[in-house]
Formats: C-alpha cells, structure tokens, sequence
C-alpha cells in the first residue's frame, strides 16, 4: 500500500511541474484566458572603433519601437539617445510571418568574425517568452537561411535610426 502512494505523489509532483513550465510559456490577460508570450524583436550594429554613434539597438513589438543609440569614444558631442515610434503596422504581421523557430535554433550564436579589423557587427534576436534566438554576425552580411526576416528588420531598423535623429 505505501509503494502505492509513494507512485501517487511521484505522479502529481509531475503532473504539477509540467503545469508549472506550460504556464511559463503563456501570459494570462485581465480576463484570465492564456495568450501566446509576448514576441520581441531586436536588431542593432556595434563597430568598435569609429566616431559618433557606434552602436545602434531597434527594439521592434506590436505596439512600438524603441531606437537607443550610443557612442564610444565622444560622449559628450554624442550623448546616448532613445527614442520611441509608434506601432510598425503592416510590418510587423509581415516580420511575424517571416520568423522561422526551427531555422534560428540551428543557426549557431555567431557567424563569421563579428568586428573583426573593424569590420562591424550586426545582430538579430527574437524574443518570445522564455526562448530568446539571438544571433551575431559581420555587419551587413547576408544570411540565406533568415534572408526575407533580416531584409525586413533592416529596413524597419533603418528607417526608425533615420527618424531618431
């Protein structure tokens, strides 16, 4: 009778921590249903020596952007900026559509030499609940597997730097 119960809880103890890691993955709204986490997007460049505004962030969500900018080496003639937009409409179904889960999970964390001989750095990142893709690469460089996404982000993030200015 004790091996019973022993399996019993053993067995809730389970059911409990699964429930536990699901709920995890969910946001409940004010009426208490679950939604899908949150989905962020972030992309930005770093070149390690350069004048002005060395490194450049877009945080891209459904409802707004964010743009910070930041300067190395001139803070004082270049003092950090954050700006916020409003919502990227059509964008940002469109970058939603384009987000491929299974191929950003095999794309390794860095490609190529990121600012090496001052060549620049340019990452990508998706955040969605506890999963965070965040890959880094040579600035400017194309990545077949993501193409249509980072063709996508880079004009929304080029658009939104030239209206932070």
């Amino acid at each position: 009778m004790r091996y019973t119960k022993k399996k019993l809880l053993i067995c809730l103890m389970l059911l409990i921590i699964s429930m536990v890691f699901h709920a995890c993955s969910t946001v409940a709204d004010p009426e208490g249903e679950r939604q899908p986490a949150a989905l962020v997007i972030r992309s930005g460049t770093s070149f390690g020596m350069c004048a002005g505004y060395c490194y450049s962030e877009v945080t891209i969500a459904a409802g707004a952007t964010t743009v910070a900018r930041k300067s190395f080496l001139d803070r004082a003639n270049y003092p950090d900026k954050q700006c916020t937009g409003s919502a990227v409409g059509d964008d940002w179904q469109q970058l939603q559509r384009l987000i491929n889960r299974e191929v950003l999970r095999q794309l390794p964390e860095t490609l190529g030499c990121p600012d090496c001989a001052d060549g620049g750095a340019e990452w990508i990142e998706i955040e969605e609940g506890e999963n965070t893709y965040r890959i880094t690469f040579e600035y400017n460089t194309d990545i077949p597997e993501i193409g249509p996404l980072l063709s996508k982000v880079r004009e929304i993030r080029n658009r939104q730097i030239r209206q932070c200015q």
